[in-house]
C-alpha cells in the first residue's frame, strides 16, 4: 500500500454551485465537521498529506492558497476541476473526490486504491452497473482526452467513460458510500441517518 500510495495525489472537486440545493453544500455540517473539512481531513489521512482543493470560490475557507487550484474553464461543472485536477498532478494516478460524500470512508478510498491497476485508465467506485465518476482514481495519462472533451464543451465525465478503459471497485461501506448530497432531500435524509 506504501508503494501504491506514493503514486497517488488527491484531488478535491469542490466548486460547485450547488443550484439544485439552494445553499452551498461544502458548509454543510454532518457530525461537527463541514463537508469540505470532512473532505479535506480524509484524504490528509489516507495519503499522508494536504489534498489540493479544486474550485473557483474558495477564498471564504482556511485552505492554504498553495493547495487551491482554480478551474480549468469556469461554468464547466466537475469536467472543469477534473481537468485542472489532471494538470496539476505529477503522480501517476489523481485521486478524484466531490466534496459531496458525506458517508465516504477511509476503507472505501483504501480500497480504491489497492485496486489500482496500471491497465486501466480509471479505477472507479460502484455500487452498480455505472461508475462513479466522482470518486475514483483517473491516469494522468488521460489529462489530454478529458481536455479535448473540455474544448469541445461535452461536459459529462460519465459520457467519456464510454471511451476509457475502466474498472469497478465495490465500496466496503456499500451502496450508502456513495450517497451524496444534491438536493434538499438529499440533506434530510442524510440527517435522518444521522438521527437514527
Amino acid at each position: 500500500m506504501k508503494e501504491t500510495k506514493s503514486e497517488v495525489t488527491g484531488f478535491i472537486l469542490a466548486g460547485g454551485k450547488s443550484e439544485r440545493l439552494g445553499r452551498d453544500k461544502r458548509k454543510i455540517t454532518i457530525s461537527g465537521k463541514t463537508l469540505i473539512t470532512k473532505s479535506i481531513g480524509i484524504l490528509e489521512e489516507l495519503l499522508g498529506f494536504h489534498p489540493f482543493v479544486v474550485g473557483d470560490n474558495l477564498d471564504e475557507f482556511s485552505i492554504h492558497p498553495d493547495f487551491i487550484i482554480k478551474d480549468a474553464k469556469r461554468d464547466s461543472g466537475p469536467l472543469g476541476g477534473l481537468v485542472a485536477a489532471l494538470d496539476k498532478c505529477q503522480t501517476r494516478w489523481a485521486l478524484i473526490l466531490a466534496v459531496d460524500l458525506p458517508n465516504i470512508t477511509l476503507d472505501d478510498l483504501r480500497q480504491l486504491i489497492v485496486s489500482a491497476d496500471h491497465s486501466f485508465d480509471i479505477v472507479t467506485l460502484s455500487s452498480g452497473e455505472l461508475p462513479e465518476p466522482l470518486i475514483a482514481l483517473y491516469g494522468k495519462m488521460t489529462g489530454n482526452f478529458w481536455r479535448e472533451r473540455l474544448d469541445k464543451n461535452l461536459l459529462s465525465i460519465s459520457d467519456g467513460f464510454n471511451f476509457m478503459k475502466y474498472k469497478k471497485v465495490y465500496p466496503a461501506g456499500g451502496p450508502a458510500s456513495l450517497r451524496n448530497i444534491n438536493s434538499p432531500g438529499d440533506l434530510e435524509l442524510e440527517n435522518d441517518s444521522e438521527n437514527s
